[in-house]
């Protein structure tokens, strides 16, 4: 009985641990992506679970863009030059504003996205029923008469018997489990060219690992090889 509850737990924690990402990419065709070279990465649209979700997020998109090559306007230097020419880049952002963007930063594109999905890894307690039983042996002297080995015979003699009784109990309880439920990041991304307003990349996705600052890096990570993988090759 132990043994089969062991396996079911093993299953049961294999299912919650193992961790996916399904990516849902699209690209702009026959756009030359060699022609980006320097990009802004804005803060994102936070999470309503994390207010911080978004800049943690577009600082992650930074440093992973950086690392495949792109030129990388400073968040913060940006802001200042933003707040400067009086540009509110929450929401949605016009054609204006983005060839504002481009002129006062000389960039090529720009990074934008929302973090839909934030949830931190948590424990939860699930109650697993066991059965058991217990077995108690129990050993009882009963007296007998012995057999009369002739008629004549008046005295009744007695001999001493020891009698084994086994009882069986069964116990059904419930005993609490816990186990991790792994955090999950949800990530929409997209590059916008700031001369003409298109929207040249767009991808989203969702991650599990074992805490949300994990998951954030391997997500962010995977989305921007497809810059470096797909996008970066020269249109023929």
């Amino acid at each position: 009985m132990k043994s089969k509850l062991s396996l079911i737990l093993i299953l049961l924690l294999t299912c919650l641990t193992i961790s996916c990402a399904t990516s849902n990419i699209a690209i702009k065709s026959g756009y030359d992506f060699t022609q980006v070279k320097k990009v802004a990465v804005l803060a994102f649209n936070p999470s309503p679970d994390n207010p911080n979700s978004g800049v943690m997020v577009a600082d992650i998109f930074a440093k992973n863009l950086l690392r495949t090559g792109y030129d990388v306007v400073e968040r913060n230097d940006l802001a200042k030059v933003l707040a400067e020419q009086k540009l509110d880049t929450v929401g949605a952002i016009s054609n204006d504003q983005l060839r504002t963007i481009g002129k006062v930063s000389g960039v090529d594109a720009i990074i934008t996205g929302s973090v839909p999905v934030y949830t931190p890894a948590r424990k939860e307690v699930v109650l697993v029923n066991e059965t058991s039983f217990n077995t108690n042996t129990t050993y009882n002297t009963v007296k007998r008469p012995k057999p009369n080995k002739s008629e004549g015979q008046t005295n009744q003699e007695y001999y001493n018997e020891t009698q084994k009784t086994v009882t069986r109990t069964f116990n059904e309880q419930d005993t609490p489990v816990t186990h991790i439920i792994d955090a999950e990041i949800g990530i929409t991304a997209k590059m916008i060219d700031v001369k003409t307003g298109e929207v040249i990349w767009i991808a989203s996705d969702t991650y599990e690992g074992t805490n949300i600052q994990t998951a954030a890096e391997y997500l962010v990570s995977s989305l921007v090889d497809t810059l470096e993988k797909k996008i970066k090759q020269p249109t023929k």
